[in-house]
């Protein structure tokens, strides 16, 4: 026990429950926080609350006591008289607020919280040698920022045995051991937490127990994962599905068919949840033969960037259709439904139930195949060839959406994405290209169009002037616009930056992420330098991510992928750089280029000590993993040997951000 004055005290508990003292140290600062949990894995934490059970505790030999002046962890020695092995310094001007010595995947593991909500954590190295007093070392240190208030650590074991870590914070954060990594998984909780410690009864055999600042609450952890995913069957296809933030509603088009054989019928509806609890809150059918190609929630008052929270009213979903009649070829009309729905607050009268309603619909010739949000509360839409946008009108309590410009210049525009005052077209032979708005006539004009042939699928803008996309040879390549170009020609081309063959057909790209992002603070992650980060899914089911690199981290990833490559056997004997090679058809590949495959990346962390030297012995002798041109201390890194530590600190990082 810790008292004042930097008093620390070694307490055990006798046969007859009289406390006696085997220790005295007087430290020369006030002590922060005090830990004595055992380093064996699955040892019951010293905070377990146990309820008609005997306890469990494992026996300690070290303790960790936290410093508040000096930002120092010292670890002291029990039998030794409280006498100090190691002292740690944390770094930085932020108190160690919890300490806790844990074993995690059987790694023997130092954790700090500190007052700021970051998360230290080391490594730790014991060793013994006869009767001489064990010898304790630290590496690998990292931290990571969880929330912004104080952190407290508290372990408990999950349902499946295995050993976590409670983040009692401002963010409850659960961390856990996975293939050797330090992962950390958010916690479905919209309230701090100031307290947790496990709670074991019969009723509740892994009940975990969490205080707040006024609430109490008695728990289970599911099985702990990155991804959670909830199912919720509707009987019937969907087909598009969009997200209304304002009413916390989900609005799924779905294609529904009644009959057998010759006689059926296809009916489509949209559904709206619950973004919660996945009830049915309301239901619109659509008219005979009418599809839903789009959907988008977006909010149309022209002064949106400027306006308070009292105008989210403004925020509709708008459904884009299409009349698919049996004797046309292509689509000859659609519509442009907007729905407004009203959030739980307006409409009291059952959490389940919310109002909506259709506000108003605008005709259009053709199949509204994308929308997506323009500046000034304005949105873009591809009908058949033609790229046209609306602006919302309200005159006299009369709502509707007008066409203020168009382009025309497309076979078949699939696909628009905007940003600012530019968007990107994808088109279904005609590849990619740029539109700007320009105020003075209205119009939207095309500056920049990419002139191979792709049959695009899905874009995206990654960055200013850097744009990706997909097309039917389940390829995906990245093109950039050169703004700075001397002539007109090269400054309205699209120049091809990477090509990359992912053997999926992809249908859609997302900016975003779909993970928290604690993200490091110094070390690995701080030398990280991310750009764009964008997710994709494809038309078998997968959900991919794309991250932005910078030069020196690209060659880096790049060398480790040429050899795991090089050095890991491949299911079938399939050269990677083959399997990977842009495929053009009919036979014909190029090669891949400004992409780093990072499943093969990441397969470093799963290989054995053996295979893992044997990558870096490829990395090392090839000198690749490094950039030249963009590393200011080229002739340090030219003499530098790379570690598999080091290798597994930069790939370890990187997997955590999806």
């Amino acid at each position: 026990c810790a008292a004042g004055g930097g008093r620390t005290t070694y307490l055990i508990v006798m046969e007859d429950g009289r406390l006696k003292v085997m220790a005295e140290a007087m430290m020369d600062q006030e002590v922060s926080c005090i830990n004595l949990d055992p380093w064996e894995e699955g040892a019951a934490p010293s905070d377990a609350m146990e309820v008609d059970e005997p306890s469990s505790l494992g026996r300690s030999a070290i303790v960790s006591v936290g410093m508040w002046n000096d930002n120092t962890v010292r670890m002291l020695e029990l039998d030794r008289g409280l006498a100090e092995v190691l002292r740690i310094d944390l770094g930085g001007d932020t108190q160690a607020r919890s300490v806790l010595m844990v074993s995690l995947g059987g790694k023997p593991m130092i954790l700090v919280g500190l007052g700021d909500g970051q998360l230290v954590s080391y490594v730790a190295h014991v060793t013994t040698s006869g009767d001489e007093p064990p010898r304790i070392s630290v590496s690998t240190r990292k931290k990571v920022s969880v929330g912004t208030q104080s952190i407290e650590l508290s372990p408990f074991q999950s349902a499946q045995g295995k050993t976590c870590i409670f983040l009692a914070c401002d963010r409850p954060t659960i961390a856990y051991s996975s293939n050797g990594k330090l992962l950390y998984s958010n916690v479905n909780l919209s309230h701090e937490v100031n307290h947790a410690c496990p709670f074991r009864s019969d009723l509740f055999p892994d009940g975990l127990a969490l205080a707040g600042e006024s609430t109490l609450l008695i728990g289970t952890v599911d099985d702990i994962q990155k991804l959670h995913i909830t199912t919720r069957r509707l009987g019937q296809g969907p087909r598009r599905i969009v997200h209304h933030a304002w009413s916390r509603v989900f609005a799924v088009a779905c294609t529904c068919t009644d009959g057998l054989g010759d006689d059926f019928e296809t009916a489509n509806v949209i559904i709206f949840l619950d973004d919660t609890t996945f009830e049915e809150v309301h239901r619109i059918n659509l008219e005979p033969f009418e599809l839903v190609l789009s959907m988008l929630s977006c909010n149309l008052s022209p002064h949106y960037e400027q306006s308070s929270m009292k105008e989210e009213n403004n925020s509709y979903i708008l459904v884009g259709t299409a009349f698919a009649y049996p004797d046309e070829d292509e689509p000859k009309a659609g519509r442009i439904l907007v729905y407004r729905s009203s959030s739980m607050n307006e409409d009291s009268s059952s959490s389940s139930r919310r109002n909506i309603r259709l506000v108003t619909e605008a005709p259009t010739r053709g199949a509204v195949y994308s929308m997506c949000s323009f500046q000034g509360g304005s949105i873009l839409a591809t009908v058949n060839s033609k790229t046209k946008l609306y602006r919302w009108n309200e005159n006299d309590d009369v709502a509707e959406l007008k066409v203020e410009c168009g382009h025309d210049g497309n076979i078949l525009s699939l696909n628009v994405k905007s940003r600012g005052d530019t968007a990107i077209v994808g088109d279904l032979m005609r590849s990619v290209s740029v539109l700007e708005y320009s105020k003075a006539g209205p119009a939207l004009e095309e500056v920049a169009r990419d002139h191979n042939l792709n049959w695009t699928t899905a874009v995206e803008i990654l960055e200013d002037d850097v744009y990706v996309g997909a097309e039917n040879y389940q390829n995906i390549f990245t093109l950039k616009r050169d703004v700075g170009a001397r002539t007109d020609e090269a400054r309205g081309r699209l120049r091809t930056q990477g090509e990359y063959y992912l053997d999926e057909l992809v249908n859609k790209f997302l900016r975003g992420s779909l993970v928290m992002q604690a993200a490091d603070t110094d070390g690995a992650r701080g030398d990280l330098v991310l750009g764009s980060q964008s997710l994709f899914v494809t038309a078998d089911g997968m959900i991919g991510a794309l991250f932005g690199l910078g030069r020196e981290d690209c060659a880096f990833f790049g060398a480790v992928e040429r050899a795991v490559a090089s050095e890991v056997p491949c299911v079938g004997n399939i050269d990677h750089s083959e399997y990977r090679s842009y495929s053009v058809g009919y036979g014909v590949a190029r090669p891949s280029t400004g992409f780093v495959d990072g499943d093969l990346v990441e397969s470093f962390l799963d290989l054995d000590r053996q295979q893992m030297e044997a990558v870096v012995a490829h990395m090392n002798a090839n000198r690749a993993w490094y950039h030249l041109w963009a590393n200011p201390n080229v002739e340090e890194l030219k003499n530098k040997v790379l570690t598999v530590e080091e290798v597994l600190t930069k790939v370890e990082e990187i997997s955590r951000l999806h």
